[in-house]
């Protein structure tokens, strides 16, 4: 498989204005697979390339002076705390940290780049298709990305040292901003997935409820007509013809819950870490600080909860273990799970409510966050 190279090898220094950083010279790489595109008749090709430079050159220029903005911002304001060190070693040692983050944001640059040309490269691909009224087939570009872009500006423990070093009356660094920004933005798409999850999660409790008042009705006609069954042969295929339907579906629903619980608790685990990496980016900032607590006592909360509602698994096998064996299922100790997860539900939105909280917080701390 070949490549289409954008840039291939091409040395250049990004327009950064610094007195006392040094701007890294970089060598761009940015390319596609051929795979795909080498096939195509001459006309499809011509569509596809000049599709692919309109979206691609708007989107690279648009991206690309935004970045280097927000990179020569950070780079004045470090600079100008520099100066306020007191010895050259000081000086020094923040210059050495801040050039090193700063080659970091260029390679992060790069990534997001290439990503968008990806996202390029498929858009023109399909616009190419539809002109030709051929029949798209979905997913044929592989993605040639590795990089998963995080944030323009990573910061590393050696790229907090900076913002340590030079931040001065309390307030907190533009790349400290940069890292929280990325952090909250992370966590919030975390909660909407867990958010997604829960209202999964309430509307299978909702089917396991009703299929547990129709087990409940199967197994009250059943035992009426019990009588009546001339043989044992009779009795066992009315028992298992009356129950089979709303055992069957019971067990389908509680497996389908047990899948969104589970994601739901990986889920929790993942929105605590990135609370920790919030708070340990913004230099144990107070505020900051009391409104990740917050969340996190939010977290444990709803993390108890689901470890409750696990049980439904339990009570469900009990009730089909019951019906295999031909022996009237309990359905209680389910009932008790799924009314404990009807009457706690706010627990569960209690999540959303705090980290909301928590992201009013940081914005007024001046941290944007991309949502």
């Amino acid at each position: 498989m070949g490549q289409i190279y954008v840039f291939n090898k091409l040395k250049w220094k990004p327009p950064i204005a610094s007195k006392l950083l040094t701007t890294p010279e970089l060598e761009l790489n940015l390319y596609y697979p051929d795979e795909n595109i080498a096939p195509m008749p001459g006309k499809q090709r011509t569509i596809f390339d000049t599709k692919f430079k309109g979206y691609f050159d708007a989107k690279f220029h648009a991206t690309s002076t935004l970045r280097m903005k927000q990179i020569q911002d950070a780079v004045k304001w470090t600079e100008e705390r520099i100066v306020q060190k007191q010895t050259v070693k000081e000086k020094q040692e923040v210059v050495d940290t801040s050039n090193k983050l700063l080659k970091q944001a260029f390679d992060s640059w790069q990534g997001e780049i290439q990503k968008i040309c990806d996202d390029c490269v498929m858009k023109a691909y399909e616009d190419s298709v539809k002109a030709m009224k051929m029949k798209l087939v979905k997913a044929q570009i592989k993605s040639i990305a590795k990089i998963v872009l995080i944030s323009l500006l990573i910061l590393t423990a050696a790229g907090l040292a900076i913002a340590a070093a030079v931040a001065s009356h309390g307030a907190l660094a533009p790349l400290i901003l940069g890292a929280i920004a990325t952090g909250a933005g992370a966590l919030w798409k975390a909660y909407k997935v867990y958010d997604t999850e829960w209202a999964n999660s309430a509307n299978k409790i909702k089917e396991i409820e009703a299929d547990i008042k129709l087990l409940e009705a199967a197994i009250a006609k059943y035992k009426t007509a019990e009588k009546g069954y001339a043989s044992k042969i009779d009795k066992a295929k009315a028992f298992v013809a009356g129950l089979q339907a709303p055992v069957s579906a019971l067990d389908k629903h509680v497996g389908q819950l047990d899948k969104y619980i589970f994601e739901m608790q990986q889920n929790l685990k993942e929105q605590k870490a990135k609370l920790a990496a919030i708070q340990k980016d913004s230099q144990n900032n107070g505020e900051v600080t009391s409104a990740v607590k917050t969340c996190e006592r939010a977290i444990d909360t709803a993390t108890e909860s689901l470890k409750k509602i696990t049980e439904c698994s339990t009570a469900a096998a009990e009730v089909k273990k019951a019906y295999t064996s031909q022996k009237i299922p309990d359905y209680g100790k389910l009932s008790k799970v799924v009314n404990f997860a009807q009457s706690n539900s706010g627990t569960f939105s209690q999540v959303g409510s705090a980290l909301s909280t928590c992201m009013t917080s940081l914005k007024k701390l001046g941290v944007v966050i991309p949502t």
